[in-house]
């Protein structure tokens, strides 16, 4: 296991087991002040009970006089309509709460840009998701250290990735996963377990699919993520860790469907070479998801406590590595196509006809090897003069 695998199963131990707690965390995750009236509507929205809490907030609206408590109200409707799967709603109120915030309170402000990153997260807009992301780094401030520090720049840098634009996705990435160690050594740190599965599972989205993304950077972003998707299945039993399950396997199912779609462009005109080189690049598409999984389960966090979901997914890629063996085994290859590609992992590579290399003999062994009998003048046969080739011996 690697320095850098086991520096990360030290961070994450050391805080779930020594430094975080267990509080159970609000529904808006918000640490604003609200008067009274709008107290009582967040305390309804906690219990879940939506259709009491838009009834208050409507009439706060109605009644209110302090315009100060407005753009609270809004942030809390907003809230409400994205509750109920309201997103033009909920991005209309956030968006009132934004404007309010701005000119009477910046915390909330940044509250309600946060909720809104998560509408436009569901929706699928991701350029606006991005600009709304890169706002709230400049207010990163009023939040706390997991969330500012970690989850923000992470999820910024999943953004990126999903536009293709790898290269501010890896130094948004190195960012978040920097500040994220240096957070876990620092003995004060405190946090709700289910934050620190929500932080790791936005680490891991460096895999954040693009449309049509290719089989290439589909495994050089696994290879990136996917180790936090197992450390936020680990950390909590919440939904942060069931999507971080869900969303490995996803990914893992969308590549070995790549393996098994691909089609070579050519050899229209001879197709056996285009079964054979079908085939072979199948093997080393195969081989390098064969790896990944592999590097996986090398990183199965040694707890006393076996966390379900995260054994959920050591169980799922047993399967798909049989899954492939089986496949590399009906491949119509042989030793020259192991030759001609490398494949980097041995263990697959045996699943295919593989050229027996002849024993060598070193020197010392070749030195003392006996030299053949002479052979017997009666066996020497004499070759016939020059002149004699083609006469009757008999005349």
């Amino acid at each position: 296991m690697s320095s850098k695998i086991i520096s990360l199963l030290l961070t994450v131990i050391f805080c779930l087991l020594a430094n975080c707690t267990s509080t159970p965390e609000p529904v808006t995750k918000s640490p604003l002040d609200y008067p009274p009236e709008l107290e009582a509507v967040h305390d309804l929205i906690v219990k879940r009970k939506t259709a009491d809490a838009r009834l208050k907030i409507g009439d706060y609206l109605n009644k209110a006089e302090n315009i100060h408590w407005y753009g609270h109200a809004y942030f809390l409707k907003g809230f409400l309509f994205e509750l109920d799967e309201d997103y033009g709603n909920a991005i209309k109120f956030y968006r009132s709460a934004i404007q309010h915030g701005s000119q009477y309170e910046s915390r909330v402000e940044a509250k309600a840009l946060y909720n809104l990153s998560f509408v436009y997260e569901k929706t699928d807009a991701r350029d606006r998701l991005l600009v709304t992301l890169i706002d709230l780094m400049k207010r990163r401030e009023y939040f706390d250290v997991l969330t500012g520090q970690v989850e923000i720049p992470a999820r910024l840098a999943a953004t990126y990735a999903s536009q293709g634009r790898m290269k501010e996705a890896l130094i948004f990435h190195r960012e978040a996963r920097q500040n994220f160690k240096d957070m876990v050594r620092n003995q004060k740190f405190r946090a709700n377990k289910s934050e620190i599965s929500k932080a790791l599972y936005y680490l891991g989205l460096a895999t954040y699919d693009q449309n049509k993304e290719s089989f290439t950077d589909l495994i050089k972003k696994l290879e990136v993520g996917q180790k936090y998707f197992l450390a936020s299945a680990e950390a909590s039993d919440s939904t942060w860790s069931e999507k971080s399950v869900s969303r490995l396997k996803a990914l893992y199912d969308q590549a070995w469907g790549q393996v098994l779609e691909f089609q070579p462009k050519g050899f229209d005109h001879d197709p056996l070479a285009r079964k054979k080189h079908q085939h072979r690049q199948q093997l080393v598409m195969a081989s390098s998801l064969y790896d990944l999984m592999y590097l996986l389960r090398a990183e199965e966090f040694p707890m006393s406590d076996v966390n379900l979901r995260s054994k959920a997914i050591m169980d799922t890629t047993q399967a798909w590595i049989d899954r492939i063996e089986k496949f590399a085994i009906g491949l119509s290859v042989g030793p020259e196509t192991i030759r001609s590609q490398k494949i980097k992992n041995k263990r697959l590579a045996r699943y295919v006809e593989e050229e027996q290399e002849p024993v060598k003999i070193n020197k010392e062994q070749a030195s003392q090897k006996k030299p053949s009998p002479p052979e017997s003048k009666d066996e020497k046969q004499e070759l016939p003069a020059k002149g004699e080739i083609g006469k009757d011996p008999n005349l």
